[in-house]
């Protein structure tokens, strides 16, 4: 078999010898070529050839387009469309209070609070930020979905498979099977959890953990999960899930805990579980008695051993607080129909329970997501349609009046992510309300995007004991 003219111009005149002296037989011996997955031997005597043609093929398009990518780099983080950037005055990078929080798209002809005449924060926040290029920063996904039995998954991990992250947590709530693993993606961690709402209705939980395979601009992060465990509260399937994701990188390590969470209702079962399930992570890793004490209840900030940092995500069951002095329930009433009629997320949040929880203060050190988009609960039928912007018949039950469990209202942003950076700093920079993924469920889909940047640090197997 002869050479073609392409292949002349292509090989360099050494591997032109090295193939003459092959096909002459002056060369012996074995080697693989990896294509994909797939492990092609090359046989000896002839054939070596072709396999030297393709391999110098390769090489030289894979120097050629890596040069091309190079001049088309952006700088990891940067905004496309600084005009389209706005900050919100009072919140933290992670969404915490103390800073400023990044929203990535504005919508024209609308006010703050949703009417005319100026800009409004869209609450569809998405970016286009390219895979990151720097070896310490890596880019974590977390999805969060109370299901209420609607079992297809497939648009959202549809969104999964586009997503520019290296790492995708899934924790999935009221649900009877896992998702699977986009295109792209392979499965590195599932644990399930049973429970049942009521007789017959099997309501399980899911944490699933998916690793990016390598692309052009990034090699592929390799990650470990050493350790793992779950927490019951309740048969009904309240409780949670856990794994510790250690997440090697060029320059390092990151030590991860994600906690995948479905809090109890009621307000002082919900503190109860919320002790539960964080307390059930953290005593792998601690040694202190002051962390051990009987009168500790959220582990303090400095109780998680080597854990970089620490992820709560899931249906934490925060509701809006139903109990007000100023206004009586049908007052209130009106005034949240108000609020979502006119787009008032602000103002709304005012009643938001989760930033009475000890979870937030200093001591404990937890940050949690502040939503600038309807709430993700209750969705009150798949025919009351909140894409097109008509949130009151969409979260609002026909007829007005206060619907209420407890004394909280039927209405919140239940569905969040609250984060805990020790040795590392941890950026919220995109978050997702998902409704068109909703599928029927009464719960909205959420994504949150996370850059870490503590991957220049070390894991450790060992507690802290």
């Amino acid at each position: 078999m002869e050479w073609s003219e392409h292949t002349r111009n292509v090989l360099s005149a050494p591997a032109q010898e090295a193939s003459r002296r092959l096909r002459g037989g002056q060369l012996r011996g074995g080697f693989e070529v990896e294509s994909g997955s797939a492990s092609v031997q090359a046989p000896h005597g002839r054939c070596w050839h072709m396999t030297v043609t393709a391999v110098f093929v390769v090489v030289l398009a894979g120097f050629y387009g890596g040069m091309y990518m190079l001049t088309r780099r952006r700088v990891p983080g940067a905004n496309t469309n600084p005009a389209a950037m706005t900050t919100t005055p009072g919140m933290s990078p992670g969404g915490g209070p103390g800073g400023n929080h990044r929203h990535w798209t504005t919508t024209p002809g609308m006010t703050p609070g949703g009417g005319p005449g100026g800009h409004h924060r869209d609450w569809t926040v998405t970016t286009t930020r390219a895979a990151p290029v720097a070896p310490n920063i890596v880019n974590l996904t977390v999805i969060t979905w109370n299901q209420g039995f609607i079992l297809n998954t497939t648009a959202l991990m549809r969104r999964l498979e586009a997503t520019n992250a290296d790492v995708a947590v899934v924790c999935q709530q009221e649900t009877s099977s896992s998702a699977k693993a986009p295109s792209g993606w392979e499965r590195i961690y599932k644990k399930k959890m049973l429970g049942m709402t009521k007789p017959g209705f099997f309501a399980s939980q899911y944490l699933t953990v998916f690793r990016r395979h390598r692309t052009f601009e990034r090699a592929a992060i390799v990650v470990d999960a050493p350790r793992h465990g779950s927490e019951r509260v309740s048969m009904s399937g309240k409780g949670s899930i856990w794994v510790e994701l250690q997440i090697h990188g060029a320059d390092g390590c990151a030590n991860v805990a994600v906690v995948c969470a479905h809090l109890p209702t009621a307000p002082e079962e919900r503190h109860e579980g919320l002790v539960k399930v964080l307390a059930d992570v953290a005593e792998e890793y601690n040694g202190s008695s002051v962390c051990n004490s009987k009168g500790v209840e959220l582990p303090l900030k400095g109780c998680w051993g080597s854990l970089h940092s620490v992820f709560l995500t899931g249906d934490l069951n925060y509701r809006l607080g139903g109990n007000s002095p100023e206004f009586s329930d049908a007052e209130l009433a009106e005034w949240l129909r108000t609020g979502i009629r006119n787009r008032r997320w602000p103002e709304m949040l005012s009643l938001d329970t989760l930033p009475n929880s000890t979870l937030l203060s200093a001591a404990v050190g937890f940050s949690c997501n502040m939503p600038h988009y309807p709430p993700s609960y209750k969705v009150q039928s798949p025919a009351a349609d909140c894409s097109g912007g008509d949130y009151e018949n969409c979260l609002l039950p026909p007829g007005g009046g206060l619907h209420k469990k407890g004394t909280e209202i039927q209405l919140g942003w239940l569905d969040r992510v609250c984060w805990l950076h020790r040795d590392s700093r941890v950026a919220l920079v995109s978050d997702e309300w998902l409704y068109n993924l909703a599928g029927g469920s009464d719960h909205v889909p959420m994504q949150y995007i996370f850059e870490i940047t503590h991957l220049n640090a070390t894991c450790s197997n060992t507690s802290n004991a």
